[in-house]
């Protein structure tokens, strides 16, 4: 987040960032922190996420990784996760609010 900037409006510009896609911001779904959600990136950097989940619904954009923090872009229903090679972060993400 910037500073003074709204979590719901953070959200929205990141995912317009990362992945050229416009999103409505629902309702919160969840809040998720703890041990489970540490992350080393590539360069070394250690951090640990306090993730507000919301649902959320495309309204526009044209879908296009930004090749920094988003390689790729695909959709997957739901039950289908299982299948699909997954970070820690998004396993522990997606079991937390009951999709794995």
């Amino acid at each position: 987040m910037e500073v003074d900037e709204r979590p719901q409006d953070a959200a929205r510009r990141e995912v317009l960032e990362e992945t050229g896609l416009t999103v409505g911001i629902g309702e919160i779904v969840t809040v998720l922190g703890g041990p489970e959600f540490r992350v080393t990136y590539r360069n070394g950097d250690k951090i640990a996420y306090v993730t507000t989940v919301y649902r959320a619904t495309v309204v526009g954009g044209a879908a296009r990784p930004d090749g920094d923090e988003v390689s790729a872009i695909d959709w997957f229903p739901i039950d289908a996760l299982t299948d699909v090679a997954l970070n820690t972060f998004a396993t522990e993400l997606f079991g937390a609010i009951g999709w794995l």
